[in-house]
């Protein structure tokens, strides 16, 4: 268990609600941040955008390489299976946190 499991794994034991905002790569992530939080009530949410809205945001940043995102879906893990899926490109950040945190309840 890497730094992050662990402080995830306390701040759960302590009675805190964790949001891991991370884009996951590898199955190796994923299980640990899965071990992390077994045996406390956990819902994964993919936050998404079409691919021209990646590289526009991408580019408007400044501070990235090109095409890094782009290149980066391909990694993604899991590529399914989330209990909530959002697209970033339709809606704005206050509606979309208010969809998250409706699924919640």
């Amino acid at each position: 268990m890497n730094a992050l499991s662990y402080d995830i794994a306390a701040a759960l034991q302590d009675g805190k609600t964790v949001i891991i905002d991370h884009v996951i790569t590898s199955a190796r992530i994923y299980r640990a941040l899965n071990n992390a939080g077994a045996g406390f009530q956990m819902k994964t949410v993919l936050v998404s955008c079409d691919v021209e809205m990646l590289r526009r945001r991408e580019a408007e940043r400044g501070d990235r390489c090109a095409g890094f995102a782009e290149a980066s879906l391909q990694y993604l893990y899991p590529k399914t299976g989330y209990d909530l899926c959002v697209d970033s490109s339709q809606a704005s950040p206050v509606a979309l946190a208010e969809e998250i945190v409706s699924s919640l309840v």
